[in-house]
């Protein structure tokens, strides 16, 4: 009897569907699709409550349903569901977009982050969960900002070492003796900015620095001389080869 006034009276209320607004969009949430009744857990629930001391066990030999007392149902979670809510409310907000850095021609431009919207999801469930007992149709969500991975401050640090980078020419020696100089220009052409966990990282292109250095050392590098043999009378000799030079 307990569970078929349960069911009579707690099922349409699950079935009742509850509108979630969230900013200016809304979705609903079919109470009974996320949560699944569970009848008997219910009922014990009911029937031990007030029962927890000996003093209290005892009384209710005497008055099993004397005092009147309010127990919420037992309401098991469907996870499917909650994924099925989660995946709603990311539809409904904003991904954060991460700050960016380019280079355009020697200057290093900076496009801010911006920061997006998200909805936790438990406690939006148990406002639903509330709403749904309470007999209401309608709960909003609480909308939090979520900062992007890589903030605008992070982007400028970046960039300012960078800036530095191109700020005159890099002077490069050998042995001692000035053979030529990276231009900013060249250093721009080369330079690329990669992701390395919540920043960027400047990377210089191997193939552009090389192709810019190589014509000032060009004149200093060795050709290697490969090992080889010549034969003298009935002896064969090796002749050793020599290693040359090359821009590391």
């Amino acid at each position: 009897d307990a569970q078929a006034r349960l069911r009579q009276e707690l099922a349409p209320r699950l079935a009742q569907p509850v509108r979630v607004s969230v900013g200016d969009e809304a979705f609903a949430v079919r109470p009974d699709r996320v949560w699944a009744l569970d009848l008997p857990a219910t009922e014990q629930r009911a029937f031990q409550t007030g029962r927890e001391t000996l003093g209290s066990r005892l009384g209710a030999l005497v008055g099993p349903f004397a005092p009147e007392r309010s127990v919420e149902p037992v309401l098991d979670l469907r996870p499917g569901e909650r994924r099925a809510v989660r995946t709603t409310l990311r539809q409904l907000t904003a991904r954060p977009t991460n700050a960016g850095l380019r280079v355009e021609g020697t200057r290093v431009v900076v496009r801010p982050g911006v920061p997006g919207t998200d909805v936790e999801v438990e406690p939006l469930l148990a406002s639903v969960r509330a709403a749904t007992l309470a007999g209401s149709e309608t709960v909003a969500a609480r909308i939090g900002s979520v900062a992007p991975a890589v903030t605008t401050e992070e982007a400028q640090a970046v960039a300012a070492e960078a800036r530095a980078i191109l700020s005159g020419p890099i002077t490069i020696r050998y042995r001692g003796e000035n053979v030529g100089a990276l231009r900013p220009r060249s250093l721009a052409g080369a330079m690329s900015f990669t992701r390395a966990g919540g920043t960027y990282e400047i990377a210089l292109d191997p193939k552009h620095v090389e192709q810019a250095l190589l014509p000032m050392v060009k004149a200093r590098l060795r050709e290697p001389v490969d090992a080889t043999f010549r034969v003298v009378g009935l002896r064969v000799r090796v002749v050793p080869g020599r290693p040359g030079t090359t821009l590391d």
